[in-house]
C-alpha cells in the first residue's frame, strides 16, 4: 500500500506534466490538448467506474490513459525516424 499511492499519483499527473511541457516544445505543442483530454478522461473514467464498481473504474481510467502511452509512442517513433534520416549522409546514384 505504501507504493501503491505514489504510483497511483505519478500515473494521474504524469500527463499533466509533460502536457505543460509540451507547451514549450514546438516539435510536440500538438500533443498537449490530447494530454489533457485523455488525461480528463482517465480522472473522470475511475470516479465514474468506481461510482458503479470498483475494478469497472480502474478498466475506464487505464483505458485512456494507455491510449495516450500509445499516442506518445507512436510519437517518438516518428521523431527517431526523422532523426535517422536528417544524420544520414545523400546518397548519389541508384539505393540498391
Amino acid at each position: 500500500m505504501v507504493v501503491a499511492a505514489p504510483a497511483f499519483l505519478a500515473l494521474l499527473v504524469a500527463p499533466f506534466v509533460l502536457a505543460r511541457a509540451f507547451r514549450f516544445a514546438t516539435s510536440w505543442r500538438d500533443l498537449r490538448a490530447p494530454s489533457l483530454a485523455l488525461d480528463v478522461a482517465t480522472v473522470v473514467g475511475l470516479f465514474a467506474g468506481s461510482a458503479v464498481g470498483e475494478s469497472l473504474g480502474q478498466y475506464l481510467a487505464f483505458l485512456p490513459w494507455f491510449t495516450w502511452i500509445g499516442l506518445l509512442a507512436v510519437r517518438m517513433l516518428r521523431v527517431r525516424k526523422d532523426e535517422a534520416q536528417i544524420s544520414q549522409p545523400a546518397r548519389e546514384g541508384p539505393v540498391p
